[in-house]
Parts: structure tokens; sequence; C-alpha cells
């Protein structure tokens, strides 16, 4: 494991308290099929006539499908805040229709054929229909049931304050803002060389029902039958399908190397990739038979946002420019977690000490010194998470560790203590509390015996998985109606909604280029130095 400088940790202290390191920003955005409570089907209502614009509302969107919820949170520097933000926004939800739950599993529901999962639809303005033809991409290239599959991102940043003061106390050279980078990007690393930890940890699709299987290659076991809801597939040694091959490690992305040793060739490593031709989707074509566009590009990706990347450097860019052209030009403002599967027994996909977890997690990554990445490293890292999404619950598991192997029990209960040592050097006082306990609630499932995942494989293998995630979904949806409920917020939420569709009207009205125009010159907007 890599050593920490705990005399840097324990000068900032000293210099400047342990408040500005431990008082982060968090954000959580989180997704949900919206679902028919009777028959576990995939709801098929519209969005903005219960939600408001999906386009401009500031809080509840959608992400690939018309009926994939997404949740967005403010950013706060308290967990119990933003986790309770996340439960009035469902709370929200829930209440426009008693007939609809929210699916707790990151692993879809009973899904119609492909072609009747509807694209999310964000209007008629450029930017909208921008977004539906990505969608519209995704799915002829990935097939719309894979893109049904939900998870939680977590987005991450340090203050100002703190950026300031460690850039002091560092002596650097470099720019603030350079420097910060720099530091983002040894996170990055780290993160990468220990996801397995995470997907150990959090990853808990374990099972899918047979409607998703359809037409897909796969060797999962039958772990459930019945006449009600059919068959339920399963992994018995697994941890994460949808880190796997039925998700999001397609084939056409095999041969991407996206480089974090530093933000240009972070940069150039994806404009790559926005450029490199792809025979299977040239196949399908730009257009359709009506001579339509339905794609972006027929590259390897359509936009950046198509890497589906375990963890990313973000900023977020101004409306018409692409993400990955803001980047390069600012620098990066915050970190988006991206591997990890919705926790179906927590109302909020996540609990508290989960989310204390990753903040412990990903101090630990910023204030280890992370080696730059090579292809060797990049080769061991995938692999290494592969095997853990396959057999990570299998006994006597090894993986390797600078190319020698080692057991990962063993593996995981070092990273542990690593983590500990470095909580002990940046923190005090209540927050140190509730961090060291996160670690060691965490601690207990390295026996694959007490793994999350082995709580899922058993109530599906016994209930299937239709039926064991909508009894969890009306025990959230229970549950959440029985919390406090921050009134302002709901009523705030229903201004939003009326308010959100209006100023998409508005919005509408603004376009002055013609949308072939526009999708052009987004497209080069990512290639500007």
């Amino acid at each position: 494991m890599v050593k920490i400088n705990k005399q840097a940790l324990e000068n900032y202290q000293t210099k400047y308290g342990s408040d500005s390191i431990l008082n982060v920003n968090k954000g959580i955005e989180k997704e949900g099929l919206r679902v028919q409570v009777d028959s576990g089907k995939l709801a098929s209502s519209d969005h903005d006539t219960k939600f408001g614009s999906k386009l401009l509302h500031k809080w509840i969107t959608t992400d690939f499908a018309e009926g994939l919820l997404e949740f967005i949170t403010p950013v706060s520097k308290s967990n119990r805040e933003t986790l309770s933000t996340l439960g009035n926004l469902q709370h929200y939800v829930l209440e426009q229709d008693s007939n609809e739950i929210i699916w707790p599993s990151s692993m879809p529901c009973i899904l119609p054929e492909d072609k009747d999962i509807k694209l999310a639809y964000y209007g008629e303005s450029n930017s909208g229909r921008l977004k539906t033809l990505y969608r519209s991409g995704l799915g002829l290239r990935y097939g719309r049931s894979m893109q049904a599959i939900a998870g939680l991102h977590y987005n991450f940043s340090m203050t100002e304050e703190f950026w300031k003061n460690w850039h002091e106390l560092s002596g650097s050279d470099l720019s603030l803002q350079l420097f910060i980078n720099e530091e983002y990007l040894n996170l990055c690393r780290n993160f990468r060389s220990y996801s397995n930890v995470l997907l150990y940890l959090f990853g808990n699709s374990v099972s899918v029902h047979e409607s998703f299987l359809n037409g897909k290659k796969h060797n999962l076991e039958v772990i459930h039958d019945d006449e009600i809801h059919g068959k339920t597939y399963g992994t018995k040694e697994g941890t994460c399908l949808r880190m796997g091959g039925l998700g999001y490690t397609g084939a056409s992305q095999n041969g991407i190397r996206i480089c974090y040793n530093g933000l240009d060739s972070y940069c150039d490593s994806l404009e790559e990739a926005l450029q490199m031709n792809f025979a299977d989707f040239d196949k399908i074509g730009l257009r359709n038979e009506k001579g339509e566009l339905q794609q972006i590009s027929t590259h390897i990706l359509q936009i950046e946002n198509e890497f589906y990347s375990i963890i990313r450097p973000k900023r977020i860019a101004p409306p018409g420019k692409s993400a990955l052209a803001s980047l390069r030009s600012k620098g990066i403002e915050y970190i988006e977690v991206r591997l990890l599967d919705l926790n179906p027994f927590a109302k909020n996909g996540i609990t508290k000490t989960q989310a204390d977890f990753l903040d412990a997690f990903l101090l630990t990554c910023l204030f280890m010194q992370a080696d730059k990445c090579n292809r060797e490293i990049y080769n061991e890292i995938e692999d290494n998470n592969q095997l853990i999404v396959k057999q990570g619950r299998s006994a006597g598991l090894e993986i390797s560790l600078n190319g020698s192997k080692i057991n990962y029990q063993e593996y995981l209960a070092k990273f542990f203590n690593q983590m500990t040592e470095v909580i002990h050097a940046i923190s005090d006082g209540e927050r140190k509390e509730e961090l060291l306990f996160a670690i060691e609630e965490q601690r207990k499932l390295i026996d694959p015996a007490n793994s999350l995942s082995q709580k899922v494989f058993d109530l599906v293998s016994q209930k299937g998985h239709i039926q064991a995630m909508k009894e969890l979904a009306l025990e959230h949806r229970k549950e959440l109606a029985s919390t406090d409920v921050n009134q302002i917020f709901q009523e705030e939420l229903a201004l939003e909604k009326n308010s959100s569709i209006q100023r998409q009207v508005e919005f509408e009205k603004l376009d002055d280029v013609d949308f072939e125009e526009y999708v052009a010159a987004y497209v080069a907007s990512s290639f500007s130095k």
C-alpha cells in the first residue's frame, strides 16, 4: 500500500485546523425507474405532466428513458442534509401517483421490448433535441434495456479555503488552478487503483429479471422461478452485474485508454475517442430511413459522457458548450464517482454511513501519493475490477498488486488500516468519529458472507428479483411518507414544476440556429483547445 505524508497533514492541522479538510462539498445524483406497483413493469406515463420540465427542473429530471428518474441534490457539506433532501424529492414524486413506485435496485424491473422503452423527450429546443438524439444513439448502439440500469453518482469537491491553504503549504510553483488539477487527478488515479474496494462493498446488482436478458449472451443461472413474475437469473459469486459484460462495459470501449496523468492528456485521450471510427456504429448509420439524424456521430463516442468511466473530473459547462472544452479551459471543479450500485435496502439508495465511508475513501485517495498510470497499471486495475465483479464473493480470491498475487480479504484489511491512518492524521472531534465509525462498519463486510451482494442474493433467491424489489420499494414509500417531510420544500417543488415548464416554453423561443448546425457546432466545440 502507498504511504501517506503524515507530516504534511499534521502541519496542515496545526496551522489551519481540520475544518476546511472535513467540510467537503457533496451532492448526489440518484437514478431510479418508475414502476407500476401492481405489475412490476416499467411505467409508460409522461414525466413532464407529473413533475415538470425534465430539461430545466432544478432537482428532478430523467436519465436515458422517460421512465428513468434522476434526482439531483444541491451541493451540501452535510451528508445528513443531502439525504434528507433526496428523501423529500422522492416523497414528492411518489405523492404524484399512488400507482407507481421508485425501483430500489440498479437492475431493472420487468421491461417491455427494447423498441417500447421510450426515450426521454426534452422538448423542441436545440439543446433538448440534442439530449434525445444522444439517447437515440445509445439505444441503437447498446440496446435500450441496458440503458435502463440505474446507479448513484456521488459528487465531491474540496473547499476553496482548503485549496488555498494546501497550495500555500505545499510551496508549489504551479498556479492555484493547475495545482488543483494535479491534486484531483492524483485522487482519480488512486481511486481507480482501489476502485475494486467500492465494487466489493457497494456492489449488489447480482440478479436480473428474464426480460432484461432477452437476446443477450450470459452465463447466469436461474436462481428463482415463479408463475407470476417468471425467472430470476443471478450470479452466485459476483458482486456487480452493472459493471460487467451485461452492464456498462461494452466491447466497443475496450480499446479506450483514458490517461489521468494530467488534464491535457486526459482531455486528449477523450478527444481521440470522440474522433475514432467504429465499424459497427458506422453500419447503424448517422441517419435513419427518413434521412433524420439518429446518432450524434458514428465514432466510438458521440460525446464524452458516453465513456463509462468509474470516476470523472468535472466542470459545469455553460449552455451550448461541451463539458470537455470547459474542463480543458477552466480546470477541474469537482469529482464525480460513478461506479456505485443503488443500495436496495436504503430508501435513498445509500445510507449515511455509506456516504461517510465514501468521504473517508475519497480523502484517503486525495492524500496518498499515486503513481503515474501506464498500460501495465491500467490493465491490472481493469483485471482486478472484473475479478471482483464476477467472483468477488468466492472463497480464497486473489487479486494482483504490482504484478504479485495477494489474498483479497488480506488486501481489504490493509486498505482499511490505511484509511484509518489517514482519518486520524487529518481530523479530530465529532466528524472524525463519524468517519472512523463508517470505516469500521464497512470493515465488517470483508467476510463475503456479510457482504451487501450476499444479502441481496439471499433475498432474491428466496423471493425472486421482481417480488423482492417490489416489497422493498413499498417499504421505502411508506418510510418516506412517515419521516419528517419539509413542507416548505414540497411547496417549492410544486412551484418548480410549473415554473420549469414555463421556462422551457420561453427557452424554446430563443433558438435561431438550424438543429443540424447546432449539433455540428457542439461537436466542434469539444475539440477546441
